[in-house]
């Protein structure tokens, strides 16, 4: 399955392509980073169906503290992007020297493709000057 791509231009002709929408497997990547950290810390009621969307919202919503939110992003970055301009292979330890600018900006890009909003919210945040490719 080919997923379309975005390219995020950055100074210095440096550039980064993200994945522009996404998978059932990258969803589940990002769910996992969030919790992982958290469940020694979460107050789950027995019958919380962690299956279900509207639980696990529910869930994150009375327990935004436990919550590793850095691991969130971690997540997008590491699994958000298809390439870059750079010769280094894509990995934590790369993207964490990379300066803060520069991730600031594939992030917030990424936050609003992968967040788990509603599709109407979405359509109203894609109006952006990023070039698909």
């Amino acid at each position: 399955m080919d997923i379309p791509c975005e390219r995020i231009d950055l100074s210095n002709g440096m550039w980064v392509d993200i994945y522009a929408m996404v998978t059932r497997g990258m969803r589940k990547k990002f769910r996992n980073a969030a919790t992982t950290g958290a469940v020694g810390r979460l107050h789950i009621n027995g019958d919380t169906d962690l299956s279900d969307e509207n639980a696990v919202k529910t869930l994150l919503l009375a327990n935004l503290a436990a919550f590793d939110l850095e691991a969130v992003d971690d997540s997008y970055l590491l699994h958000g992007i298809k390439a870059w301009s750079w010769p280094d292979p894509v990995t934590l330890e790369i993207i964490d020297a990379m300066p803060a600018i520069t991730i600031a900006k594939v992030l917030e890009r990424m936050q609003v493709l992968y967040a788990e909003v509603p599709q109407e919210q979405q359509k109203k945040d894609t109006g952006t000057s990023l070039q698909l490719t």
